[in-house]
Parts: C-alpha cells; structure tokens; sequence
C-alpha cells in the first residue's frame, strides 16, 4: 500500500518537472493521474479499515516504528 501511494506522488510531482511539460501537458497529467490517486487512495482507506478492525493501530510495540510511520503517511490527507 505505502509504495504505491508513494509512487504516484512521486510521479505526480516530479515527472512534469523532470520532462519539462507544458502547461497543457501538465493538466492533463494532472487529470490522469488525480484519477490515479483517487483510485489508490480508495483502496488503501479500505484495506487500513480492514487492518485498523484486527489490530486498532500499527503500534510501534508490535509492528515496529516504520510501520507505524507509513500508517500514518497513508491515512493523512
């Protein structure tokens, strides 16, 4: 879930700049890949529910720090 989340943020923020995208180009990048986001996003909310239901949180105690760190990357928006 945390790489591809990663990923199309990534994406969505350096490859205009890394391809020198017009504005043209950079909307409907843009576009593209909002619709993208909103995908991974919705999916990655359900499957944390589904984990949040079993566990209630990625504690550190249990799940180590980094875990516990990519949790949180996922679930604030």
């Amino acid at each position: 879930m945390y790489g591809a989340d990663q990923h199309f943020r990534e994406a969505y923020t350096n490859l205009p700049i890394e391809h020198n995208y017009t504005i043209e180009e950079r909307s409907y990048f843009q576009k593209l890949i909002g619709k993208l986001f909103e995908e991974v996003d919705s999916s990655n909310t359900v499957d944390v529910k589904s984990l949040i239901q079993i566990y209630k949180w990625f504690r550190i105690s249990q799940f180590g720090e980094n875990i516990d760190n990519k949790a949180w990357l996922l679930v604030e928006k």
